[in-house]
C-alpha cells in the first residue's frame, strides 16, 4: 500500500518514524512548519508554534528533534520537541560558544529519564563537528510538572492519560 500524508496544497517531506508516528515538515508558502502524521494525510498536525520555519529530523514517537530559525534567531539551531507544539527547546544554546551559529539535530533516542540527541554544530576553526546532547526528560514522570510535593501524584497520571488520548 502507498499513503500520500500531504497535504495536498504543500510540498512536504518524513525524515523520521517510530511506531504509530512519522516526523517531517511540510512547506508552506516558502516557510518549512515541523509536523507529524499518523499514518494518514487526515492526521496532519503542525508544529511549526512559535519556532519558525522549523523541520523535525527524528522522533521517538514522543520526542521530536530537527532544526529550525526561531525568531530573532536568524540562522537553523537544533531544536528538540517534547511532543507538543508549544513545548520547544533550543539545543544551541547549551553548545560552548566556539560554535557561533549553525546546529542541527538528527536522531533521539531515550534511554529512561535521559534523551540523548545527536547532531552536528559548525565550528569556524573545524569545520562540522558531530555532536551528542543528553539530559533529562522534562516529562518523565511528572507530567504535569508540578513543583509542590509530592511531586508524584494523580494529577501526573490524568495527565499521562489526557496526553496519551490526544495521541
Amino acid at each position: 500500500d502507498i499513503v500520500t500524508l500531504g497535504p495536498s496544497n504543500a510540498a512536504s517531506e518524513v525524515f523520521g518514524m517510530a511506531p504509530g508516528v512519522q516526523a517531517g515538515y511540510v512547506d508552506v508558502g516558502g516557510a518549512y512548519h515541523a509536523c507529524l502524521w499518523r499514518g494518514t494525510s487526515q492526521s496532519f498536525v503542525d508544529f511549526n508554534g512559535p519556532e519558525s520555519g522549523s523541520r523535525f529530523l527524528g522522533t521517538t514517537g514522543r520526542i521530536h528533534v530537527g532544526d529550525g530559525a526561531g525568531p530573532g534567531v536568524g540562522v537553523e539551531h537544533a531544536l528538540v520537541n517534547l511532543g507538543r507544539p508549544d513545548a520547544w527547546l533550543d539545543l544551541h544554546q547549551f553548545l560552548p560558544t566556539v560554535f557561533s551559529s549553525f546546529s542541527r539535530a538528527y536522531a533521539v533516542y531515550q534511554d529512561g529519564p535521559t534523551i540523548f540527541v545527536v547532531g552536528e554544530a559548525l565550528n569556524p576553526q573545524t569545520n562540522y563537528e558531530a555532536i551528542l546532547w543528553s539530559g533529562p526528560d522534562l516529562c518523565y514522570p511528572n507530567c504535569d510538572q508540578s513543583t509542590a510535593p509530592p511531586t508524584l501524584n494523580v494529577l501526573d497520571f490524568i495527565c499521562f492519560l489526557n496526553q496519551f488520548a490526544a495521541g
